[in-house]
């Protein structure tokens, strides 16, 4: 998705307690319940000329293929359902985030940067404000399920083929394709 879509900031919002928080659903169960990394992320670029959704962590060898499954499994969760406490705390941390965001002079040339690469309102900050306070689990539901598909996503797996490779199709993400 492009940065000037209307609905980046939105589906930057629902990634947040997926993979863009270290509180995040993925974070938590590669790092904290199943201990496979020290960290697991989600992330929304957006740019003039394009877009993309990033879901990575590095995991041990052994943990390869339960990592990927675990990544699957939970994009297709978010898109079923999600409990208020998820609505609350995204809200919560964001807006409390914007007294920080804007601190220093860099983090003020960023916004500035901002408003004119992607021709935004100078008040884009406060629209982001309000969207947030009006967030509600559906509208979260319905932007995760119009942009997040994990059955349409590319998976892209780094590591040892011997011993990786044959069990990635059960997964579930297609035939792998072995590149050298």
């Amino acid at each position: 998705m492009l940065r000037t879509n209307p609905d980046f900031y939105p589906l930057d919002v629902a990634n947040y307690m997926l993979g863009g928080s270290f509180t995040s659903v993925l974070n938590n169960i590669l790092r904290e319940v199943k201990g496979f990394t020290y960290g697991a992320h989600s992330t929304i670029i957006g740019t003039k000329q394009y877009g993309l959704f990033l879901a990575y962590s590095l995991v041990r060898t052994n943990s390869t293929l339960e990592s990927v499954n675990i990544f699957k499994t939970e994009m297709e969760k978010y898109r079923k359902s999600m409990p208020q406490e998820t609505i609350d705390i995204t809200k919560n941390a964001l807006i409390k985030g914007n007294a920080m965001r804007f601190e220093t002079i860099d983090s003020l040339l960023e916004l500035l940067r901002n408003i004119s690469t992607y021709d935004l309102p100078l008040d884009y900050i406060k629209k982001e404000e309000a969207y947030l306070k009006s967030l509600t689990v559906e509208k979260q539901l319905e932007i995760v399920n119009k942009y997040l598909d994990p059955d349409k996503m590319y998976y892209v797996v780094v590591g040892d083929a011997k011993t990786q490779l044959d069990g990635l199709e059960k997964v579930g993400i297609g035939k792998p394709i072995l590149l050298k």
